[in-house]
């Protein structure tokens, strides 16, 4: 008879246990949401800065004096040092650089962490041709000739006194 009894009340405590006091929800609060932060935009801070640019041959690594710099409407020649000096805000802007015996170039520059940055142009008559670049992949350099080592070589040897 304990048996049972210890079982009935195990029954009791189990059942009591799973569907017993039912506790009132908590009511519901409509908390209103916090606003989302907005997003940080970039000031547009027109703040006028020298901002110096240095002028190199892409080549040979020397400055360039001389050479036309153009950036946010302004421009400039660089000194005898390849630098010049504009006053623009710091920011991304388009640098066009044209000097005499060089390629033009222009490309985007980010003066915002730095307000010295250095371009590099080009002389075309130093650069390689760029052969099969056509659409049909077939350009062929015809204009090569077997003459050019000859000529090399005799000057060579003519500096020497091998050849007579």
């Amino acid at each position: 008879m304990t048996g049972r009894v210890i079982v009935v009340a195990a029954l009791v405590v189990l059942l009591a246990g799973c569907g017993g006091a039912h506790q009132a929800a908590s009511p519901t609060t409509t908390q209103a949401k916090p606003k989302p932060k907005p997003k940080p935009t970039p000031a547009e801070n027109h703040e006028m800065t020298k901002l110096v640019v240095t002028v190199l041959d892409g080549d040979q690594r020397v400055r360039v004096r001389g050479a036309r710099v153009s950036l946010w409407g302004k421009s400039g020649r660089t000194n005898r040092h390849g630098v010049t000096t504009i006053v623009a805000p710091r920011g991304r802007h388009v640098v066009t650089v044209s000097a005499r015996g060089y390629g033009h170039a222009s490309e985007p520059v980010n003066f915002e962490r730095s307000r010295w940055q250095t371009i590099d142009v080009y002389r075309p008559d130093l650069q390689w041709p760029l052969y099969g670049a056509t659409e049909a992949r077939t350009q062929a350099p015809t204009e090569l000739e077997c003459r050019l080592l000859d000529r090399v070589v005799a000057d060579h040897c003519q500096r020497h006194r091998l050849l007579r």
